[in-house]
């Protein structure tokens, strides 16, 4: 009988700080973060000081930081446009507020049901979902074993939760009913035994 343990990876998101652009449907719109969003990052590495790789989305508003911490920690970094947000489209860069005064029978169904209202030359729910999806596959495929560290956006967390929690992309229950802040963590540990991997939620959303 084989007693070793089963070689496990650990994900650990990052949501990115504090943007200068907030309330708004903040996809591909290349918003820098402001000095509180950097310290958010600053506090939410404090702890992490032995994992194998930094991974990227390549906005700004992670990118920024990730180059800085990962040469301060002397860590690899990858920069990977899969881990970039959902992009919204026409409504990139545009505000709630701004929207709602537009069509607000729109904004209404679209937050109500995300999966089947996709925005103007948008991103559809389940192609976003799939890229993501693809992502953290391959990251597991490229890196089993390591802890590895994902510096990106609320979408993309959410996403990952769900494709852990195997809940169906095509309903959206993710999208707006889990809460991810600015600077929080969110742990996935992937359990890789007898050829299969198994997924398990063990944190969501640790701020400070």
């Amino acid at each position: 009988m084989n007693s070793q343990s089963p070689l496990q990876t650990e994900l650990i998101f990052i949501r990115h700080g504090e943007p200068v652009l907030r309330n708004t449907f903040l996809g591909r719109t290349d918003s820098p973060l402001t000095d509180k969003g950097w310290q958010q990052l600053f506090s939410a590495f404090e702890s992490l000081t032995d994992f194998d790789r930094l991974i990227t989305s390549p906005l700004r508003r992670c990118h920024a930081f990730a180059a800085q911490i990962a040469e301060e920690k002397s860590r690899p970094l990858t920069v990977d446009t899969a881990f970039r947000e959902y992009d919204f489209g026409e409504w990139d860069g545009l505000s709630f507020a701004e929207l709602h005064d537009r069509d607000p029978e729109l904004m209404s169904n679209y937050f109500s049901d995300p999966a089947t209202i996709t925005p103007p030359q948008g991103e559809s729910l389940i192609g976003f979902s799939a890229r993501v999806q693809q992502a953290i596959e391959s990251l597991l495929r490229q890196h089993m074993g390591k802890r590895l560290v994902v510096l990106c956006h609320a979408g993309v967390i959410r996403t990952a939760v769900a494709w852990c929690l195997n809940l169906p992309y095509e309903k959206a229950i993710h999208i707006h009913r889990l809460g991810i802040d600015y600077g929080s963590q969110t742990k996935i540990i992937v359990h890789h035994t007898e050829g299969n991997s198994y997924p398990q939620l063990v944190g969501m959303n640790i701020c400070g």
